[in-house]
């Protein structure tokens, strides 16, 4: 289905999102929407062994008046009834189902699937344990915020690049010392890039008001 753009200006919801580098289209998170996915990304990291947890992110596409497109990420939703272990991350019929009802119940608002966000709860060594026993650790530049071979043919499964232009997907690891890292990923060239965003506190009263466009339609919202 088309994507349903929501007509809002960029400036008045986050003017450091505007500032994105040239072939980049600007992605704005909601501080809860952050706070969330990296919550559910890192809540695998607790468990005894370590397991790859995560969220789907939900938002709109937003058309500001002049000619840029732009992503809004409003809400992180958890992936539910998954399989996973420390190195993966899989859904499963129940995964699906429960995230189809959701959106189906939440239809009225026009979220979208923007992409998703999981953590890597591993070491960001080759052999996955020697990172924290060594002695450069504080100054090594390894992390875990990187997306794996695995992680790129779930988003090309999921959201084929052809029909989702504004998939995102974000990434929470950990450095060689144990240091918290997170990358965001979009589309640039033909693949997954690291990219920067930004977080909004809060989203103005009239956005979710503003008017809805997509397919052969228009509406505002009530």
């Amino acid at each position: 289905s088309p994507a349903v753009f929501r007509s809002y200006p960029l400036e008045r919801l986050a003017p450091a999102a505007a500032a994105s580098p040239a072939g980049d289209f600007p992605v704005l998170f909601t501080t809860h929407a952050r706070r969330q996915a990296e919550r559910l990304a890192r809540a695998g990291a607790m468990a005894t062994p370590p397991a790859e947890t995560g969220s789907m992110l939900l938002g709109y596409v937003c058309s500001d008046p002049g000619p840029e497109a732009f992503v809004v990420v409003t809400e992180a939703l958890r992936i539910q009834a998954a399989e996973s272990d420390t190195f993966s991350l899989a859904f499963t019929a129940e995964s699906w189902t429960r995230m189809e009802s959701y959106l189906a119940r939440r239809a009225a608002d026009g979220l979208l699937v923007m992409g998703s966000a999981h953590g890597h709860p591993f070491d960001a060594s080759a052999d996955g344990a020697s990172c924290k026993r060594c002695d450069k650790n504080l100054t090594c530049a390894r992390h875990t915020a990187f997306l794996s071979s695995d992680d790129r043919l779930f988003m090309q499964a999921v959201f084929p690049f052809h029909r989702h232009p504004f998939q995102i997907a974000h990434v929470f690891g950990s450095g060689a010392a144990g240091q918290l890292h997170d990358a965001l990923f979009s589309l640039r060239d033909g693949r997954l890039q690291p990219r920067a965003y930004a977080v909004a506190d809060s989203l103005p009263d009239d956005f979710h008001k503003a008017r809805k466009t997509g397919g052969n339609h228009e509406e505002e919202n009530d």
